[in-house]
């Protein structure tokens, strides 16, 4: 089993290293001399979009996917909006029935950001809310996952979850929590759910995402997880109004992630290296 692990960790360095030589002796070494978007190059989050598809299921328009250096500087990143850390209330005129249904959803008045994550969430993770100035409250979890319970009464604004929240020897299937939770984010505009996807494993059935008709969930995923740590990089999948206000709010910024490496990234994962790797360690 050990030779194994060490055939798959040099399978991933070889291929890994051919992709950055392939972006230095090539003409793609022309864009090291200039600066990517700053919500990282196109033919990155094309490749991240056809990508997470074949691996998790899960359809985003490369429009809406954000690059950057790191899952936690994403995560800061958003949480600077306003949409996450001055929730308002939209405008939806449906009229009083619908005002009515806001006022028993406690949607009416100012709004106040409130964060609710799953008991034992890394203190940096926490730190990134409050920095935000948005307070966090550790919320119990049971053998489905985060207490849906608590989110009914607590004026919570944004879930955050993980597949981690489910704790070992619990039932895997917890599509009925899934639901009521994506179901409470849908019947105000300003809840959302932000779920940092920490799985290496293909045609998982427990994320958020892959249900998310109704564009309630902020999708993070990292290459520190899905390669190596060394591998600084991560993604973001935005629902389209939180990403036009993340345009708006970073469009004179430059992208975190270093044009090289998204460069060689695009080249490891439009090579198929990505899921060949994933594959592999999957199958042991």
């Amino acid at each position: 089993e050990d030779n194994e692990n060490l055939e798959d960790i040099a399978y991933f360095e070889k291929y890994i290293l051919e992709s950055y030589k392939a972006v230095l002796t090539s003409h793609k070494r022309k864009f090291l001399h200039e600066k990517s978007s700053p919500f990282g190059d196109l033919d990155l989050r094309t490749a991240i979009s056809e990508f997470i598809y074949n691996f998790h299921h899960i359809n985003a328009n490369p429009e809406n996917i954000i690059v950057g250096s790191g899952s936690e500087m994403l995560l800061w990143q958003v949480l600077q909006l306003k949409s996450m850390n001055e929730p308002y209330v939209k405008n939806e005129g449906a009229g009083l029935l619908r005002l009515a249904s806001q006022a028993t959803e406690g949607a009416l008045g100012s709004v106040k950001p409130f964060a609710a994550v799953a008991e034992d969430t890394a203190q940096s993770t926490k730190q990134i809310f409050l920095d935000a100035n948005i307070p966090v409250r550790e919320v119990p979890v049971d053998d489905q996952g985060i207490s849906f319970d608590f989110l009914l009464t607590s004026g919570t604004t944004i879930v955050y979850v993980t597949p981690g929240d489910i704790p070992l020897g619990a039932f895997e299937d917890n599509d009925e929590r899934r639901k009521e939770i994506l179901e409470w984010a849908e019947k105000v505009s300003y809840r959302h759910i932000i779920e940092f996807d920490t799985l290496t494993s293909k045609d998982v059935t427990c994320l958020y995402k892959t249900e998310d008709i109704n564009d309630k969930v902020i999708y993070i995923n990292s290459f520190s997880n899905l390669l190596c740590p060394g591998i600084n990089a991560a993604f973001l999948i935005l629902p389209p109004d939180i990403m036009e206000d993340y345009r708006h709010h970073y469009a004179n910024f430059d992208c975190s992630l270093s044009y090289l490496d998204q460069l060689a990234l695009t080249e490891f994962i439009k090579s198929g290296h990505l899921e060949a790797y994933l594959d592999s360690i999957e199958s042991l």
